[in-house]
């Protein structure tokens, strides 16, 4: 899932022309999510290869959460208790959208932490 920001009409017609995307919900103005088919990524393999945001070549990243979603401070606490795994901003993201994600292997970080 990626995030597509823009209050271009242009930017709907240009995702609406796009038959790799699986899907696309509008969020907000300016602010979309879209998805691809499951064991797609965004990006070329290229890319793929040199890192993953989230895998072991961004692990030194600065993840920063901000704003006046409840989840915030959840998720906040959470990145000071354990360092998320890749797959772990996914399940995050489906669950802050109520979005069901039935072969996620994640854990959100939107939940209270268990530790």
């Amino acid at each position: 899932m990626a995030f597509v920001g823009g209050h271009a009409p242009k930017v709907d017609d240009w995702l609406r022309r796009r038959p790799e995307l699986m899907g696309c919900r509008q969020h907000g103005p300016g602010l979309r999510s879209v998805w691809l088919p499951p064991g797609s990524w965004f990006g070329t393999v290229e890319e793929h290869r040199r890192g993953v945001h989230g895998g072991p070549s961004t692990a030194s990243q600065l993840a920063i959460v901000a704003g006046g979603h409840g989840a915030a401070t959840r998720i906040g606490g959470e990145l000071g208790q354990r360092r998320p795994g890749m797959a772990d901003w996914g399940a995050t993201i489906a669950e802050l959208l109520d979005l069901e994600l039935t072969a996620a292997t994640g854990s959100s970080l939107a939940i209270a932490s268990p530790y």
